[in-house]
């Protein structure tokens, strides 16, 4: 066995030329898609290959690794010379130590431990005298749900590189990372690009990978614990949810996310004193090819050009998009091809995950958003589906090219369809996607079908009958921000020890802190030590988290950190609650270490969070005094809904009688309106909406006359926007008690507010 080469120049000149040669990565599928993830040869009695590699003997015939109970383990026989391999051992699950003598009684302390999970294909274990640096091996098939009908595991390739060839790489790898030269490689590793130190950045280089539609590909993470092989799995999983994200880009989200069947996934945890390094091998399974996807680039392009979008508006530009696909797009085909916008725009033939795509890349190249939905009726059934939602006039409807092919433009069935006719169809549910909430919150449906309400101007009829009395409402929270889907990984932060050194008063307290780093420090790794003053220096900076009583949660302290050697470092920090329900403060860029003073202040400091709306500077507030209602916010094609308690925007924020106490953040609420009358209405007819389940009613500038009860018995009505010189009759909105109406300052809408006493927000 050949030595393993340690840290110099020429290694890491070395190591740089080899891993940039790796194959490229790719990565993994959400947890809500509840994918199903095989292992290879998951029996319970499988065997695992355990390999000793030694930098400090070739001769490993002393070597003997002992299982459990006791018993010698034998190791493999050389095929070639029929003796036995002393470095290669083929053991079941279980707990083992092995223990290495030479004839010349040397290097007595070779001996050690190591275990064999249920999981583990492989295992490397290296010979050092301090310490014994080891590798674990992981494996397992991902088949992407919506293709379970048409995907097996036998369709999936098998990796690129060999096992001898990953060895070498893994040594080279592990060396540069845990060599003599620890921290000046680890650095250059990161500043290569080589390696990655958060769940990001992988994420971007898998979909740079991803991109390129090559069979393979790999990404090296460090990070700061060893992470379990359930934990790998999740790492792979998290890095791919974050690769697919949908950010408007035609070739990535979705695009990517359904552009391939499956994948196997290999990968090593390389461990020592505590930092590791997860790589991760992915062998996928695309359904085209990157000349394919560069042939396609020109055609969408082309049917763009000839469809003549530029100056026309929303509606139209998807109205031609939809046509063009239900108009020239046949229904079949056979091979992955059909699944893609490849087969539909090229081919014109594929199933409804290639009408699906096709649209996906038209809409977002044409500036329209759209999002690729899915149903999944049941592992491997031929009754999954994927159609489209988009978005139009600030509301994302459904449509569905693959049904609608063939027919006439005006006789489509699933064109902008809202959430009650798409649930009483064929469809049966609105997508699995919707399953989850913060999707759902994002990409609310409107009650409507976008052609009920041109039926109001196509036949002069301002009701719907019968019609509307069985929506229901579906208006939310559409602006909330989405969360991060990414695994929490350890915070990077020092660990630190402290205790109470004195406390004058229930506000004020002092602790001595004694640092003990062994996590992160500005990405970099930092093996466990103890830090003194004399060790650091002004570009050596990190952040402590204190304890502080649970009386101060949610409260603003100043801190004053004071050492004989040093000048003082003082700031606010706000308490908050860890996820052991500890109280603390975070103390940023402190440089050194001492005698630190604690004391609550009396303001508070109230945020306000616009939800992606315009900015709202936050307030200083005296403890038990009350906000100020700041200015409204503006979002393009929002309406404003006020200022809440809670993110979920269920609660609205009483400014006049609520003393500030604590440190809080007020979230503002986005409407989008889920009845748009159409600018040719001039009036409303009476009972016209009488018992509808809309929330927020937008009425046109034309509009001249609301009539008698035409928005009563609406049990869900909260918003209406009233353009100026509008008549209302007394009993417009029956003996409904509450209402917030928009309107211009001054105008009906303003005095018809004051008069019922309904809340009012002027709008320009």
């Amino acid at each position: 066995m050949s030595k393993i080469l340690r840290g110099t120049l020429a290694l890491l000149l070395c190591l740089f030329l080899c891993l940039c040669a790796l194959p490229p990565a790719f990565a993994q599928e959400t947890e809500s898609s509840e994918a199903s993830i095989a292992s290879k040869g998951s029996a319970v009695e499988r065997y695992a290959m355990v390999y000793f590699l030694s930098d400090v003997t070739q001769d490993l015939e002393g070597l003997r690794v002992y299982d459990d109970g006791g018993q010698l383990c034998r190791p493999v026989t050389d095929t070639d010379t029929g003796k036995p391999d002393y470095s290669t051992y083929q053991v079941l699950p279980g707990n083992y130590t092995y223990a290495y003598h030479d004839e010349d009684g040397r290097f007595e302390d070779l001996e050690g431990s190591f275990s064999v999970g249920a999981n583990t294909l492989s295992r490397f274990l290296w010979l050092e005298l301090n310490p014994i640096r080891e590798i674990q091996s992981f494996s397992f098939t991902y088949i992407n749900p919506i293709y379970a009908d048409v995907v097996t595991e036998a369709d999936i390739p098998e990796p690129a590189i060999s096992e001898e060839e990953r060895l070498e790489q893994l040594q080279i790898l592990s060396d540069a990372v845990f060599g003599s030269k620890r921290r000046g490689s680890a650095l250059f590793l990161q500043d290569s690009g080589l390696i990655h130190t958060d769940l990001a950045t992988a994420a971007e280089e898998l979909k740079r990978q991803n991109m390129d539609f090559e069979p393979t590909a790999t990404i090296r993470l460090l990070v700061s614990t060893e992470p379990s092989a359930d934990e790998w799995k999740a790492l792979c999983k998290s890095i791919f949810a974050l690769s697919v994200e949908h950010n408007g880009i035609s070739t990535e989200g979705d695009y990517l996310r359904y552009e391939y069947g499956g994948y196997g996934a290999t990968g090593n945890i390389i461990s020592e004193d505590g930092t590791t390094v997860c790589l991760f091998t992915y062998t996928l399974k695309h359904f085209t090819t990157k000349e394919q996807e560069e042939q396609l680039t020109p055609v969408v392009s082309n049917v763009l050009a000839g469809l003549s979008l530029d100056g026309k508006t929303d509606y139209e530009k998807i109205s031609a998009i939809y046509g063009y696909l239900c108009d020239t797009v046949k229904y079949g085909g056979s091979g992955g091809l059909r699944q893609t916008a490849y087969g539909a725009l090229v081919n014109h033939l594929c199933v409804c995950q290639g009408y699906a795509s096709a649209f996906y890349r038209l809409c977002l190249e044409a500036g329209i958003d759209t999002r690729i939905i899915t149903r999944l009726v049941a592992e491997g059934s031929p009754d999954n589906h994927a159609w489209n939602i988009v978005n139009f006039g600030g509301q994302y409807y459904e449509v569905d090219a693959t049904w609608d092919r063939g027919k006439a433009h005006d006789s489509y069935s699933y064109f902008l369809n809202g959430s009650t006719s798409w649930e009483a169809s064929d469809h049966e549910t609105i997508g699995d996607e919707y399953a989850d909430s913060s999707f759902k919150s994002r990409y609310t449906l409107p009650v409507y079908d976008f052609s009920d309400v041109q039926a109001l101007v196509k036949y002069g009829s301002a009701s719907l009958n019968g019609h509307i009395l069985g929506l229901e409402d579906t208006i939310a929270n559409i602006a909330k921000s989405r969360g991060s889907t990414a695994l929490n990984l350890d915070q990077i932060r020092a660990m630190i020890e402290q205790k109470v050194v004195s406390s004058d008063s229930s506000d004020t307290r002092v602790v001595e802190i004694m640092p003990v780093l062994n996590s992160y420090y500005q990405s970099r790794c930092i093996l466990k030590t103890e830090i003194s003053n004399e060790q650091l220096d002004d570009s050596f900076k990190v952040s402590l988290r204190l304890s502080v009583p649970a009386d101060w949660a949610d409260r603003n302290v100043r801190y004053t950190l004071s050492s004989g050697d040093y000048a003082d470092v003082s700031g606010t920090a706000e308490v908050t609650q860890d996820k052991n329900g500890a109280y603390g403060m975070v103390l940023p860029s402190i440089t050194h270490f001492g005698t630190c003073t604690l004391e609550l202040l009396d303001s508070c400091t109230v945020k306000f969070n616009s939800n992606d709306g315009s900015s709202v500077e936050a307030q200083e507030i005296h403890y038990g005094d009350k906000a100020v209602k700041p200015g409204t916010p503006v979002k393009t094609g929002y309406w404003f809904g006020g200022w809440y308690a809670d993110s979920e925007c269920t609660t609205r924020f009483d400014f006049e009688n609520t003393a500030i106490t604590a440190n809080r953040t007020l979230y503002a609420k986005w409407l989008v309106p889920d009845l748009v009358l159409p600018a040719a209405l001039t009036a409303i007819d009476e009972d016209a909406f009488s018992g509808g389940a809309f929330t927020f009613v937008l009425l046109p500038e034309t509009t001249g006359l609301i009539g008698r009860n035409a928005f009563a018995d609406c049990p869900n009505l909260a918003y209406i926007y009233i353009p100026e010189n509008v008549r209302i009759d007394a009993d417009a909105f029956g003996s409904r008690s509450s209402l917030t109406v928009f309107g211009k300052a001054g105008g009906t809408a303003a005095s018809f507010a004051k008069a019922y006493g309904f809340d009012f927000v002027a709008v320009s």
